[in-house]
């Protein structure tokens, strides 16, 4: 059975490169469409890690200059704390045989030291610090001082003597009790009674979980 066909064979002939050039054609054009959308979303992925990328350079520039400026402005604080000796470990051995040099040095009576139990306090930076630091604590200790004086001068002898010691000393409660009337700068025997006692403290820079916890 003989079909005929609306189009003459020989046309169909001369249409069949055409046709094919066009099918190729439109792959093509397709492909690269496809393809140019994929480098297209390629571009934009990069162009958002590069912004990305970008941001985090000018927060870490930012970053830095505050910290410059921390640094400059609490230079002198932190250098005066570091002398001090408020940054070192609380050094017990070490304050007695400094009482002990002071006492020796300005030739006092006997001087009777005790030192209380160690506490710690975690310190909390500012909310609004937008650099805060790592934990650190406050250590403290009681100091309890009883001693005899001469006279007065020995006191404030005394005093600049433990300003030397390392660490914050913050007194708490000093008194002073005469313990013999009279002429008592022609006596050489204990004619003022000292007592007194102090907050000793530093700061721990690496404290372990108990103390951040207020367990120490």
């Amino acid at each position: 059975m003989k079909i005929n066909l609306p189009i003459p064979e020989k046309d169909l002939a001369l249409l069949k490169w055409p046709a094919i050039i066009s099918l190729v054609a439109l792959v093509l054009a397709t492909s690269v469409y496809f393809l140019a959308q994929y480098l297209d979303q390629q571009s934009t992925a990069a162009l958002v890690d590069a912004q990305q990328s970008l941001e985090r350079v000018r927060t870490s520039i930012e970053q830095i200059s505050q910290e410059e400026a921390t640094i400059v402005q609490y230079i002198d604080r932190f250098l005066y704390a570091q002398e001090t000796g408020f940054l070192d470990e609380e050094d017990r051995l070490g304050f007695l045989e400094n009482m002990a040099s002071i006492r020796e040095q300005l030739q006092l009576f006997p001087i009777t030291v005790e030192l209380g139990t160690q506490f710690s306090i975690p310190l909390s930076y500012l909310p609004e610090d937008p650099l805060p630091g790592s934990p650190l604590t406050l250590r403290g200790s009681t100091i309890s001082l009883q001693t005899g004086l001469l006279h007065e001068f020995e006191l404030s002898r005394l005093m600049d003597g433990l300003r030397e010691s390392r660490g914050i000393l913050q007194p708490i409660e000093c008194s002073l009790l005469e313990q013999s009337p009279g002429d008592r700068f022609s006596q050489v025997t204990e004619n003022i009674r000292f007592d007194c006692s102090f907050n000793w403290y530093s700061i721990n820079l690496n404290p372990d979980a108990d103390e951040l916890s207020g367990g120490f």
